[in-house]
């Protein structure tokens, strides 16, 4: 997400007057800016004092609380209606997952869930089922797991095996702020994969807010201390895999906390034998693996390249790529970066 060139093509004043005479006044055309920019922007700038000084005359010293909140529901409502062509490759390739497959994303939206999900042979989350085979009711589990009023969900004994791990939330989550509410920083995913609306709590009925860890390279993570259960099962994930597939991520240096999960699995995983890059430029994410490996370590790597005009890659032919595709070695370096989009 931070990365689309046309996030913010629907971004309108009326709806986010704070946020677009910022973007505005710092970038120009708000159009050309990334999410990840804008963030790191509004925050340096916020007690600066000379930083856009005229959107402080117009909306007063509150401005960059407030566009930063406008930004937080403009990412709300831009990820909120997902489309997809079911024939286009990317999703073909997603859904060569199978039940052994755990799927790690930082992505907000529900895509991967609802592909995923509407598998064929699927069994979905019912009244004392405590194994089901759905990636999205795995990912229930987990998060509902001894929150009080949600009747504790039954969690299987390698309950991330399979699931689907969002690292920094999504637009169907919300969680409750009330003092004393039994379900307080619970993360509640919407059952039916609605995007987010402003949902009161089934708890004690107060309001909710969303659940995002915006990207931005301030990242803070104590707003939601039960995300913890999707980092702990990401870890568990990784450390046992043995071959980890990595779609469209970059290694930014914004996503630290990311890097070190990687690289501390990497050096407790037993297992992992092959890595897969599957990238628009698979290079460069290659040579961060290569510097995240711990001195020592060798994995058999394959990289694929994705045409940036969105076409159909030559190496693809419906099934998971053949190995004599695309190779190169790769060779352990003592620093570190990375993380992978689907760990198997």
């Amino acid at each position: 997400m931070p990365l689309m060139g046309n996030f913010f093509d629907r971004l309108e004043e009326v709806a986010c007057p704070n946020l677009h005479c910022f973007m505005r006044e710092w970038f120009g055309n708000p159009r050309t800016a990334n999410v990840e920019e804008v963030l790191l922007s509004i925050e340096q700038l916020q007690d600066a004092p000379v930083a856009a000084e005229r959107c402080r005359e117009t909306f007063g010293p509150s401005f960059a609380a407030n566009a930063r909140a406008e930004l937080s529901q403009y990412i709300l409502r831009r990820l909120s209606h997902e489309s997809f062509d079911p024939r286009h490759w990317a999703v073909q390739f997603l859904q060569l997952a199978d039940a052994n497959t755990t799927t790690v994303t930082t992505n907000y939206d529900r895509i991967a869930e609802l592909l995923l999900s509407n598998r064929p042979g699927m069994v979905h989350l019912g009244n004392g089922q405590a194994a089901p085979s759905c990636p999205h009711c795995k990912l229930r589990s987990l998060l509902m797991w001894q929150c009080q009023c949600s009747g504790d969900q039954p969690v299987p004994p390698v309950h991330w095996r399979g699931a689907v791990l969002k690292l920094h939330g999504s637009v169907t989550w919300h969680t409750c702020r009330g003092n004393g509410c039994q379900q307080q920083y619970c993360l509640i995913p919407d059952p039916g994969c609605r995007p987010f609306q402003m949902l009161a709590c089934n708890c004690c009925h107060g309001p909710t807010e969303p659940v995002l860890v915006l990207p931005s390279m301030t990242k803070t993570y104590k707003a939601y201390p039960h995300l913890q259960r999707m980092w702990d099962a990401s870890l568990s994930a990784l450390e046992e895999a043995s071959r980890l597939v990595v779609f469209g991520f970059s290694f930014p240096a914004s996503d630290a906390a990311i890097c070190r999960l990687f690289r501390k699995s990497i050096e407790h995983s037993p297992h992992l034998r092959e890595l897969v890059v599957v990238d628009a430029a698979p290079g460069p994410v290659a040579d961060r693996v290569r510097r995240l490996l711990p001195e020592g370590r060798d994995l058999e790597l394959h990289t694929f390249v994705v045409p940036t005009d969105g076409s159909t890659p030559l190496w693809w032919k419906g099934a998971f790529p053949s190995r004599r595709s695309a190779s190169c070695p790769v060779k352990p370096s003592p620093s570190s970066a990375g993380t992978a989009a689907i760990a198997r």
